[in-house]
């Protein structure tokens, strides 16, 4: 599938005023968002008020294919006196293949996502060569690869599919490969179901590359085709238009530096990647701090400090008991006896002083973020004891960083300047977090091991006391 853009003339109207059509040339693209240059005003006059609102456009090219652009602005207008008006307008969300009001309206029967590094993640190949005794021959063979299926999620079913392309030529022979996810649905489901769960392998995936994975193309089909050629039905692509803010290096990635490839998930890489999805909306709020980091790699030390211990208290609260007692229990006892100490005719303690301390009482008997990280440094102490130090000291050191972090005093400066300490005790941090997602997977604790000492970059920065 390619990534390039199109650029195409045809003619454009406001979804609300069909009578009023304009010519214009598009350029679009399933990463690019969309450009359009009209020759002619969507307004008669040059109403600021107008040129503020967003507006769906649609349009029809002149290779006769509807374009639906939502969330449109007029970035530029143009008048020349005497002469015409023109006028530029942007939209970083669309489709090709049919008129919409918004994505809210779209329905698929299928659809295929291409994610940058998939194929790296996968690590398979169809290409064999073999070279001739003589040394002067060789022989290439070329078989698609087997699908590999993912699991059925509701009305959904996923499988990572593989194409091959071959183009001889004289003094030549290109061969290439590709692999793309396919959902596919029992029934026509709405455009945000499918989106769903690709936002959700793009998580599984950003954890197992261990670096920012984006969905570089989205083409989605209906359940009737477009018409039958042969007695062979052919279906039309819906391409959605997005923009998207890419990191363009081409650095390949090798398997060694993947935290897991699929063949360290077996026979069944279904059953890994169904447990994450059972998992995801526990684990939603961990998940999502923590892919924040790989996301955002260039920030600040202190910012990543804190994102990663937040992420690490989130994981424990979804996932393991949180309180010394509970609420009831506290509630009438505990609680009641301390705020019946609370002096009543105490002129210092005013309401809103009053207010706070009710606060405060609320939450003492829950499990602070010592105690929290504690539980999961020990939980976790036969993979990473050997990297990360004694469970106690660890805890007790991210979270009296934290709290100095989070509220300033003279020490503080000091804590931020030792942004080498940060950015390594940040390391830690994340593969604790690395390590319990991984355990959540169903991974034993020898292969959760054995991925943590071969494979994690973090894990050898530690030990090599890199930053």
């Amino acid at each position: 599938m390619s990534l390039n853009t199109t650029t195409v003339k045809g003619i454009w109207w406001l979804a609300d005023q069909p009578d009023r059509r304009l010519q214009g040339e598009a350029t679009y693209g399933p990463i690019c968002g969309g450009e359009i240059d009209l020759f002619g005003h969507l307004y008669e006059s040059f109403d600021d008020r107008k040129l503020a609102e967003r507006f769906t456009l649609h349009g029809l090219t002149f290779k006769t294919k509807p374009v639906s652009l939502f969330e449109c602005l007029i970035r530029g207008s143009e008048m020349n006196l005497p002469g015409g008006s023109s006028c530029k307008i942007t939209s970083a969300s669309g489709i090709v293949g049919g008129h919409f009001r918004s994505l809210n309206e779209v329905a698929f029967k299928e659809m295929q996502v291409q994610f940058k590094g998939l194929g790296e993640w996968v690590w398979t190949s169809g290409l064999t060569f073999t070279p001739g005794e003589d040394r002067r021959s060789f022989t290439a063979s070329y078989c698609v690869p087997e699908t590999i299926p993912l699991g059925r999620f509701g009305p959904l079913s996923l499988r990572i599919e593989f194409s091959g392309n071959v183009q001889p030529d004289y003094h030549s022979l290109q061969v290439t490969e590709d692999c793309v996810l396919i959902i596919e649905a029992d029934t026509m489901q709405p455009y945000a179901t499918f989106e769903e769960i690709a936002n959700t392998f793009q998580r599984f995936l950003c954890l197992a590359l261990q670096g920012p994975v984006y969905a570089l193309n989205l083409t989605g089909r209906i359940d009737q085709p477009k018409k039958v050629v042969q007695n062979t039905p052919v279906f039309e692509d819906f391409l959605i238009i997005r923009k998207l803010s890419l990191d363009n290096s081409s650095h390949k990635k090798l398997p060694q530096d993947l935290l897991f490839t699929c063949h360290e998930l077996g026979t069944s890489p279904a059953s890994a990647f169904g447990k994450f999805v059972e998992r995801q909306n526990k684990l939603e709020a961990a998940m999502d701090l923590y892919l924040s980091t790989i996301y955002g790699d260039n920030q600040p030390p202190r910012v990543t400090f804190l994102t990663l211990a937040q992420s690490l208290e989130a994981y424990h609260s979804a996932t393991k008991p949180g309180k010394y007692m509970d609420d009831g229990h506290y509630g009438a006892g505990l609680r009641k006896r301390l705020w019946d100490a609370i002096p009543s005719d105490d002129d210092p303690i005013d309401s809103d002083f009053r207010e706070s301390l009710r606060t405060k009482l609320d939450h003492l008997h829950r499990f602070s973020l010592n105690k929290r990280l504690k539980d999961l440094a020990i939980q976790h102490r036969g993979i990473l004891e050997s990297l990360m130090g004694d469970p106690k000291e660890f805890a007790k050191t991210i979270s009296d960083l934290r709290n100095k972090l989070t509220h300033p005093s003279d020490a503080t400066a000091a804590v931020e300047q030792d942004w080498r300490r940060l950015w390594r005790l940040s390391d830690m941090m994340a593969l604790l977090v690395e390590v319990c997602f991984l355990d959540d997977m169903g991974f034993t604790e020898e292969s959760i091991k054995r991925m943590v000492l071969n494979r994690s970059r973090r894990a050898y920065r530690i030990h090599r006391g890199w930053v």
